[in-house]
Parts: structure tokens; sequence; C-alpha cells
């Protein structure tokens, strides 16, 4: 059997690592990640970046008639599912969501896991 010497064989893993750049997208479970809003006074907000991409946003508060403006920065394209109309989406979700609302993220073509989510407590639905 011949040994090849250890410099040679770290000589050929950096010819191949050089030659080939891997992102890869973890999901840190099925479980959604909760967004909690609770404290947020109105026009108030709150910024969370994370170092993977959700498979699942959950907004809780403890403000049943609270509207949240909610932004979601990825670095590339994804789809929010189920989306009626298949949107990709490209860099930025913004939209208008309450407490219990689950948004769903499927990336498609990102160049980092890195998310920022941006909540802004925005008005209160009139209860009836």
């Amino acid at each position: 059997m011949m040994r090849l010497p250890l410099p040679t064989i770290l000589a050929a893993l950096v010819v191949v690592a050089a030659g080939s750049v891997l992102v890869t997208t973890y999901f840190k479970s099925a479980a959604p990640y909760v967004l909690d809003l609770s404290g947020l006074k109105l026009n108030e907000t709150k910024v969370v970046e994370l170092d993977y991409i959700p498979y699942q946003i959950r907004i809780a508060s403890n403000k049943s008639n609270a509207v949240y403006e909610i932004s979601i920065y990825i670095d590339g394209m994804f789809m929010l599912i189920p989306s009626e109309i298949n949107v990709v989406l490209y860099n930025e979700f913004r939209a208008f969501v309450n407490n219990g609302t689950v948004i769903n993220i499927k990336p498609i073509d990102v160049k980092s896991t890195h998310v920022k989510i941006v909540a802004t407590y925005v008005y209160d639905w009139p209860q009836l």
C-alpha cells in the first residue's frame, strides 16, 4: 500500500476547495421561529437578525387587535408558501399582519443565510 505525504494531501484539498464555492441554506427546524412582539408600543420597531433562514415565522403578541408591518430581508430569491399566485420575491418581503399569522418561507436561490426581520406596531383594529 502506498502512502501519500501529508503536504500532498493538503495541497489537493486546497485546490479542490478553491475551485468551488457552495452556499448551503439551513432550516433551523420544522418548528416556526416565534417573533414575540408583545412589548411593542404603537410606532415602535423590533429588529431581529438571524444566521439562518427560518422555514416559518410566527407572529406572537399579547394584543389581539394589533396590526404589524413585517419586513423580511434575504439576500436572494424566495417564495411564500402557500401562495395563490406563486410570486417570487427578490431580497425583501413586506406585509401587514396580526397576532397569530404564520409566514412560510421557501428559499429558491440565496447568496447568504443571513435574515433580517423588522416589525413595526402600526395600528389597532377597532374592536367590535
